[in-house]
């Protein structure tokens, strides 16, 4: 029984680290650097997010919100993912599985 509540809470734990990325990430957008360290995915890193999770870019783009369209333009370097999007990538590159669980929820 120990085991089942330490589980549950370590996902609550992981929950809680996602909603602090996040607002963590907003605030950067607005200007506020709050002792953050940020990597920008180029174009070439979007396309290995996805290569990585094994999904084709339309099942990509469906699961974690994005327009097909603008992720072919990211991957072929026709267009660069805004500062946003950019942090978001990021997220879904160190945590895959819960940001879909996130946005599912």
């Amino acid at each position: 029984m120990a085991k089942s509540i330490k589980k549950v809470s370590n996902e609550l734990n992981v929950g809680d680290d996602i909603i602090e990325g996040l607002v963590n990430v907003l605030a950067f957008s607005h200007g506020d650097r709050c002792n953050v360290r940020v990597h920008m995915p180029s174009a070439s890193n979007v396309r290995e997010i996805r290569k990585t999770l094994r999904m084709s870019r339309e099942r990509f783009a469906k699961v974690y919100g994005f327009d097909p369209e603008l992720l072919r333009d990211w991957e072929q370097g026709r267009r660069c993912p805004d500062q946003i999007a950019q942090a978001y990538l990021k997220v879904i590159a160190k945590m895959p599985k819960e940001v879909a669980t996130v946005l599912y929820a």
